[in-house]
């Protein structure tokens, strides 16, 4: 086994846990780390040429309409009506039954998962078969239960794409609540400034430039921002 595969880094953090003695073993960034080794070792039992990707974000910040852009299948309820979304969705592409289990394991309903891939499709989306898409209950949803069930899914994807929009991009609870939380998986983590279609072309510099500072200050140097609009073409 290759030490830079998945299983064998697992083998190596699993490896010097083990090795940890009193009176460090109770120490919180150990309780962290026997948290990831248990999360890695589940996720490491279903198929590794899917990649879970997660749409996260408040309330308004159109992670619906994103996904449902990206999809090109209106499946995720989006409007003006909040909450919107009140459980995951899931959009695969690739064989839907071999996904199945991962599926289960994240919590994602039967109901609420679909494939994007056709036979009309032909490989048309074959650069994207392995990806899963999941929208994600939003983060200050005035339900406890969405914003519970958006932590635990949280820690279980591969790839958080965090949406932000142009009037909440320097919410308090984003930042402090979550985003900075994120900074320790910040090689899986890409922020995006949504609804960008709203801004005067003069006005989206300043804004990304303040969102950027943000990150920065939070310890998210480095991580991706991208400009994205789920209505213009």
């Amino acid at each position: 086994m290759s030490a830079s595969t998945p299983e064998a880094k697992l083998d190596t953090l699993q490896h010097l846990l083990d090795l940890v003695t009193e009176p460090l073993d109770d120490s919180p960034l150990l309780t962290q780390a026997r948290a990831v080794a248990e999360r890695s070792g589940d996720r490491l039992r279903f198929p590794q040429h899917f990649t879970t990707i997660a749409l996260a974000g408040t309330t308004g910040s159109g992670k619906s309409s994103m996904f449902n852009a990206f999809t090109t299948i209106d499946r995720s309820p989006a409007g003006i009506l909040r909450p919107t979304t009140s459980e995951p969705y899931a959009c695969v592409w690739g064989n839907l039954y071999q996904a199945d289990e991962l599926l289960d394991w994240l919590g994602v309903s039967p109901r609420r998962r679909f494939t994007r891939e056709s036979a009309l499709d032909a490989n048309d989306e074959l650069a994207l078969r392995g990806m899963i898409l999941l929208d994600l209950p939003d983060v200050d949803s005035v339900e406890p239960r969405h914003r519970a069930e958006v932590d635990r899914i949280l820690h279980l994807v591969d790839v958080v794409v965090w949406i932000c929009d142009p009037q909440k991009y320097a919410d308090q609870l984003v930042h402090e609540g979550y985003l900075r939380q994120l900074a320790q998986h910040r090689s899986g983590l890409i922020v995006a400034l949504n609804q960008t279609d709203k801004l005067l072309p003069a006005h989206l510099p300043k804004v990304g430039a303040d969102l950027r500072q943000l990150l920065d200050e939070g310890g998210l140097s480095g991580v991706p921002l991208v400009a994205t609009s789920a209505t213009k073409k």
